[in-house]
C-alpha cells in the first residue's frame, strides 16, 4: 500500500523531480567543459592545470547549484499537498483505504529524498573543492563551511515554509512564493534580537544565529504543515 502511495506522489511530482535530480547532477560536466574552454581560451597557465580547472567547476557550480536548490525545493514542497488538490485527486483518495498518516509519509519522504539528494551533491562537491585548495594554491578561491551550513539551513527553511504553504492551498504558487520569502522572515528575527541584546552583526557567529534560526523555523512549519495536512478535509 505504501508503495501505492509513494509512486503516486513520484508521478505528480515527476517532472520536477527529475528536472531537479538531472540537473544537480548534469550541471558540473557541463560547468567543468566551459571553465575547460574559458581557462584555455583566456586565462593564463597557472589555471590550465587539470587540478585548477576542476576545483574552479565545484567551487563555482556548487554555488549556482545551491540557489537552484532552493528554487527547487521550495516549488517541490509547495507542490507536495496543493498539486493533489489542484487535480482533485484528494478527495478520490480520502475515499480510499490509506490513512492521511501514510498519504503524509509518502510525501515526506519523497520531499525529503529529493532536498537532501541536492545538498549531499552540492555540499559534496563544496567539500571536494576545499579538499582540492592545498594542491592548486595559487586559485585564490576560499572555501567556507559556515557558507554550506547557512544555505543547507535556508534550503530548510524554504521547505518548511512552502510545505506548510502548500498544506493549506490549492495551487502551487502561493507556498512556492511564500518559501522564498521565508529567508527574510527570519534574518530579521536575527537581527531584531541582535539589536536587542547588541549582539555582532557580521561573521561567522551571526552566520551560525542565523542558520540557527533557519532550520528552527523550517522545522517548526514542516511540523505545523504536517498538523494541518491530517487535520484537514477535502471532501
Amino acid at each position: 500500500m505504501f508503495k501505492t502511495l509513494l509512486y503516486k506522489d513520484y508521478l505528480l511530482l515527476r517532472v520536477c523531480l527529475r528536472i531537479s535530480l538531472l540537473s544537480s547532477v548534469l550541471m558540473y560536466p557541463i560547468g567543468f567543459g566551459l571553465v575547460y574552454w574559458f581557462t584555455e581560451t583566456y586565462m593564463d597557465e597557472s589555471k590550465q592545470q587539470p587540478i585548477s580547472q576542476l576545483l574552479l567547476t565545484l567551487s563555482g557550480v556548487s554555488g549556482y547549484g545551491m540557489v537552484l536548490t532552493c528554487l527547487f525545493s521550495a516549488i517541490i514542497a509547495a507542490s507536495t499537498i496543493a498539486s493533489e488538490r489542484s487535480d482533485r485527486s484528494s478527495e478520490f483518495l480520502a475515499c480510499l483505504p490509506p490513512t492521511r498518516w501514510q498519504s503524509l509519509q509518502s510525501k515526506l519522504l519523497l520531499l525529503a529524498s529529493a532536498v537532501v539528494f541536492m545538498l549531499v551533491v552540492h555540499n559534496g562537491a563544496a567539500f571536494i573543492a576545499w579538499n582540492l585548495t592545498a594542491y592548486a594554491k595559487s586559485s585564490g578561491i576560499e572555501i567556507s563551511f559556515v557558507g554550506s551550513l547557512v544555505v543547507s539551513c535556508v534550503v530548510l527553511c524554504i521547505t518548511g515554509f512552502a510545505f506548510a504553504g502548500s498544506s493549506l492551498m490549492h495551487s502551487n504558487g502561493g507556498p512556492a512564493l511564500i518559501g522564498l520569502l521565508s529567508p527574510l522572515l527570519s534574518i530579521s528575527i536575527v537581527m531584531g534580537i541582535g539589536q536587542l541584546m547588541d549582539l555582532p552583526m557580521e561573521g561567522d557567529m551571526f552566520a551560525i544565529r542565523y542558520s540557527i534560526a533557519s532550520a528552527t523555523l523550517g522545522i517548526a512549519m514542516l511540523f505545523c504543515g504536517s498538523l494541518w495536512y491530517l487535520n484537514g478535509s477535502e471532501t
